[in-house]
């Protein structure tokens, strides 16, 4: 029986935000990409991902489908951008595509 993986909201706006801190221009594509890689090795070696996030499968890459729709709210581009609010003070866009990280990643 294969068990959906479950978001786990507060692990990846974390991961998010590591990933921000050690990058020198942090793009939202790097992010992603690194996030897919990063979930992929704890997959393979813990049997679990960091984020529990769902890739989809994109043109430039694998894109986590929650915390796009996350980074969308956040840019006012979505739906939900009313849930944008839980992220004022961790996270904000620079034209769109550059994350400015607002606070250090609780780890």
């Amino acid at each position: 029986m294969n068990k959906q993986p479950v978001f786990k909201k507060d692990k990846a706006v974390n991961a998010i935000l590591y990933v921000a801190s050690k990058l020198e221009r942090s793009d939202i594509h790097k992010i992603c990409k690194i996030l897919y890689f990063a979930d992929q090795k704890s997959l393979s070696e813990c049997g679990r991902s960091i984020t529990g996030d769902t890739y989809i499968a994109m043109n430039y890459g694998p894109v986590p489908s929650y915390i796009e729709d996350i980074f969308k709210a956040v840019r006012h581009q979505s739906y939900f951008s009313q849930y944008a609010t839980e992220f004022e003070g961790v996270f904000s866009f620079q034209n769109d595509y550059i994350l400015i990280a607002e606070r250090e990643p609780d780890m």
